[in-house]
């Protein structure tokens, strides 16, 4: 039977699930759990362990050790920080610690069950295009060949549509919260026919920041205890770690009080309580801030609230109950639970696996779950070049503008060619910039992140205002070509911007294949 394969790469956890003979997507257990922390543990020269073991190793480390853990890769790759780790004399990258994780999974399942022939890797909604390319760049360094990349939104809806009893018919919600990223996605299902309308989300906002707000409850009481300051450090010596934190927070949602005892060395005994109003109360805000998107995703999609049918929770941070009770609220209705929160993306990116993968590597019951399937996501920003505007009719005084090529919410693929012209008599050289923009209506240069700029000759001696072509593609999976052209002479510069961020990415001088588990 061939292996097809879907895996959620997520800050906090991640999941690796397959299309098994009967056409049902299932979990892989790795190191006999159904999710693994994204916590990777280098252990020596080319060895390394990723999971529950370095996660727990991390809290008991010196400082001098913590520097061999990479942790949260999938935030540093959404925000494009330049996060690194140095480890073992080698630089890694969120790109890097991402392929490791990846591998790690591919590995175990790969042991249990032969060569993986097709593969999914789902991606937020709102990734911007460099941390889409380079997710999927971590994928293809740890061997992964036949390969896509889908929303995770879009993933979960599959695997509820697959699993719903009833056939799904109308305009959904996927509220997907996280352990480092919301999004959310309005989409339009009819059976298993998805169609993405509109997507947005928060670069930073997830379980590790409702940890830190129950750190800070924490830390608060401690010193009206002791007098003294509880230390969290994660680079160092910390009075409490992380994982303890975290089940705090989980137990938060079990009850409505927790006890906390702590004895500190130097520090004293302290032993209160916190409650999860007190909790609620520090995350509120972060909260209402979700609701924000939601109101902007039914705006580009142009619904409103009443149009909703159901909203599908995805993501572990929606355990948290004042997170579904705000949901409620603000749709007016129940959101659904029908399947694990935490694996709901797998699940469906194995189906979407299924869905992709050459109709000869199927069986025919895997064939039957696929048949139905149909897909259609969208551009999740706007894509555009920095072009010189006048600002009067001599043509002479120019301002900076962001002209947008390819719109936000856009289905994808799509390819879109736009016409622009030389300035200025005797032109001979042509600033080139791909632009990404949150909004369509961004057209402030200083308001946009530019991905890319470069800059191509032009034939001396002509006049001005000769014909030039911008061309830009975005692909199925999110990623970008652009070709610029200069119509008279034929002159053209392509971009592809995949082998860019490889190009830059010093994370990549790495090999996965040559780190070996300890």
């Amino acid at each position: 039977m061939s292996n097809i394969v879907g895996i959620d790469l997520g800050t906090t956890y991640s999941v690796i699930a397959s299309l098994d003979e009967n056409g049902k997507p299932d979990i892989h257990s790795v190191d006999g759990e159904r999710i693994t922390p994204s916590f990777v543990e280098f252990t020596g020269k080319k060895k390394y362990l990723v999971g529950h073991e370095p996660r727990k190793a991390f809290e008991a480390a010196s400082k001098a050790k913590k520097k061999n853990f990479a942790f949260d890769a999938k935030r540093h790759i959404r925000t494009l920080d330049g996060t690194t780790w140095e480890v073992f004399g080698e630089k890694h990258t969120p790109t890097s610690v991402s392929s490791l994780i990846i591998k790690y999974l591919k590995d175990s399942f790969e042991k249990a069950n032969g060569s993986i022939d097709s593969a999914v890797i789902t991606i937020p909604a709102n990734f911007k295009d460099e941390a889409r390319t380079a997710t999927m760049i971590a994928a293809e360094k740890c061997g992964l060949k036949k390969l896509n990349l889908i929303d995770e939104p879009t993933a979960a809806m599959f695997s509820y549509a697959l699993s719903s009893r009833e056939k799904l018919n109308g305009n959904y919600v996927v509220y997907d919260l996280g352990g480092g990223t919301f999004d959310v996605s309005v989409c339009s299902i009819k059976g298993q026919d998805i169609k993405v309308l509109s997507s947005t989300g928060m670069d930073e906002l997830g379980g590790r920041d409702f940890d830190q707000k129950l750190l800070e409850i924490i830390q608060k009481k401690f010193k009206e205890e002791t007098g003294d300051e509880l230390v969290y450090d994660p680079d160092g010596k910390s009075d409490i770690g992380m994982l303890a934190i975290e089940n705090y927070k989980k137990s938060l949602s079990k009850r409505g009080t927790i006890d906390v005892s702590l004895s500190i060395k130097g520090k004293g005994i302290a032993d209160f309580s916190v409650t999860r109003k007190e909790f609620e109360q520090a995350i509120s805000l972060d909260i209402e801030n979700t609701k924000g998107a939601c109101e902007i995703a039914l705006e580009d999609a142009k619904l409103a609230i009443k149009d909703i049918k159901d909203i599908i929770l995805v993501g572990g941070s929606t355990y948290i109950p004042l997170v579904r009770q705000e949901v409620a609220n603000f749709f007016n209705k129940e959101p659904l639970s029908i399947i694990n929160p935490d694996e709901a993306v797998a699940l469906g990116a194995a189906i979407y696996a299924g869905y992709k993968a050459d109709p000869s590597l199927l069986n025919k019951k895997q064939k039957e779950t696929v048949s139905n399937v149909s897909i259609q996501e969208i551009t999740p920003h706007a894509f555009g070049t920095v072009v010189q505007m006048p600002i009067d009719e001599s043509g002479l005084n120019t301002i900076p503008f962001n002209s947008i090529i390819i719109e936000k919410g856009e289905p994808r693929p799509i390819e879109m060619t736009r016409e622009y012209e030389t300035m200025h008599d005797n032109q001979t050289e042509l600033r080139l910039t791909v632009t990404e923009a949150n909004s369509n209506d961004d057209t402030d240069p200083e308001w946009v992140t530019i991905v890319w700029e470069g800059t191509m000759e032009l034939p001396s001696g002509r006049e001005k205002g000769r014909p030039l072509s911008h061309t830009f593609s975005y692909d199925e999976n999110g990623m970008m070509h652009c070709i610029f052209k200069d119509d008279e002479s034929g002159r053209t510069e392509e971009i592809d911007l995949e082998i860019e961020r490889k190009e830059k990415d010093s994370g990549m001088d790495i090999d996965p294949d040559e780190f070996k588990v300890d």
